[in-house]
């Protein structure tokens, strides 16, 4: 079918434009989302996320001349945003509750760093406080986030230093 058809179909909320839809770029969407996240079933439920998102999308939006890359660039931005979330996952190795004996830390988790730049795969210990300085008026906290290496000194004597910087 034709895309000026397929959008027609979605502007009248006809839910053949879906089963159309998946029928003629079902398996190059997949294809877009299986080469960025590396697992089928993820991709799968970024494939159909699309379809919902394109749904509620048009209108006011009507690709017709377009209708592949706008759903080719939907089905990237929902698989791109699954990424960083499992690699997210990854990185908070775990957590740790503290209990209340010190007052204004929250959480600590172990984290390791693994920026492209990075020599090496460090492990650091991420404090969540509670800054009671900056407590606003309408009663919400201020929290910072405070970053310590999780190796004792004596083990990283030779290692390169690190300017501090987290960006």
């Amino acid at each position: 079918m034709d895309d000026i058809l397929i959008v027609d179909l979605f502007l009248k909320r006809d839910e053949r434009a879906l089963k159309e839809t998946q029928s003629k770029y079902g398996s190059r969407l997949l294809r877009i989302s299986e080469n960025i996240l590396k697992n089928l079933s993820e991709a799968e439920e970024c494939e159909n996320d699309t379809y919902l998102a394109a749904w509620k999308s048009m209108p006011p939006n009507s690709p017709k001349d377009y209708l592949f890359a706008y759903l080719a660039k939907i089905i990237r931005n929902l698989s791109l945003n699954v990424y960083k979330k499992n690699k997210r996952q990854k990185s908070n190795a775990m957590i740790i509750e503290l209990s209340s004996e010190r007052e204004y830390i929250r959480r600590v988790e172990l984290i390791y760093r693994d920026e492209s730049w990075a020599e090496l795969y460090m492990p650091y210990y991420k404090f969540y406080v509670e800054l009671p300085i900056f407590k606003r008026e309408n009663g919400l906290n201020t929290y910072g986030a405070f970053y310590v290496p999780a190796v004792e000194g004596k083990y990283i004597k030779n290692m390169p230093l690190w300017d501090g910087s987290f960006n």
